[in-house]
């Protein structure tokens, strides 16, 4: 999609928007003050802001990163460049307003796009893993490893070992919920993508489906949320093959 078809989408997503929001205050406030919910809308009012300071500045309002910062979480908002000429206040999920989600930017270097990162997911990932470098500091050389997974060196990860309960990872692209998976080296966690990447591919057609590089770009074609706490996915032998360096 070009900038200008993206743009204007989002122009009317906003108007939209307003409309809804001017329209609100006509409903009791116990109707008002339902649970934010992330919206399309709110996406494409973020969308027109980045755009409109890129086209002004000539770079985007990003914040600072460091270089081993994981891809889909590298390219973090600045909304302290947006308020005031673009914005008014963050949206309602973003972190910076009390929410819950980062909002980033992908494909950076050709079309700026407007993505959600989860903290939820993120936090939960970030426990587990303090349990497992824990483990490992205490029976050194081992991790606690279960059942081998989909993709050589990686593995289920052994809760039975660790002090903390197997997490809810709700999936972003379908109603399922996602395991975590250990590497057997680095011991490093990730959320499991596969089942999800399996299925979109599958309704694109699989007997077709050819693709080089990484494949977790398929997952934000369609989806606002981009997949944290996650390693390369490769097509490879008709599966999605998680790789074990980012």
């Amino acid at each position: 999609m070009s900038r200008s078809v993206r743009k204007s989408i989002a122009m009317l997503a906003c108007l939209f928007l307003i409309g809804v929001l001017t329209t609100g205050c006509m409903y009791p406030d116990s109707q008002r003050k339902q649970p934010y919910r992330p919206s399309l809308e709110s996406i494409a009012i973020v969308q027109i802001a980045v755009d409109q300071f890129q086209e002004r500045t000539g770079v985007l309002p990003i914040k600072n990163s460091e270089s081993d910062t994981p891809f889909y979480e590298k390219y973090i908002i600045d909304f302290k460049k947006l308020i005031g000429p673009y914005l008014s206040e963050p949206p309602s999920n973003a972190f910076e307003n009390g929410g819950s989600d980062y909002y980033v930017l992908v494909d950076v270097e050709k079309d700026p796009t407007v993505k959600l990162m989860s903290l939820v997911a993120i936090q939960k990932v970030n426990d587990v893993q303090r349990a497992v470098d824990d483990y490992a500091l205490s029976h050194p050389g081992e991790w606690p490893l279960l059942n081998p997974a989909h993709s050589q060196g990686w593995f289920t990860l052994d809760y039975g070992k660790l002090s903390v309960k197997e997490p809810d990872i709700p999936s972003f692209y379908s109603p399922q919920s996602l395991q975590l998976l250990i590497h057997e080296e680095q011991g490093h966690v990730v959320i499991d993508y596969a089942s999800d990447l399996m299925a979109i591919i599958q309704k694109k057609g699989i007997e077709t489906f050819e693709a080089e590089g990484d494949i977790r770009a398929l997952l934000i074609e369609d989806h606002p949320y981009v997949p944290v706490k996650s390693f390369p996915y490769e097509w490879n032998d008709q599966q999605p093959v998680l790789l074990k360096e980012r």
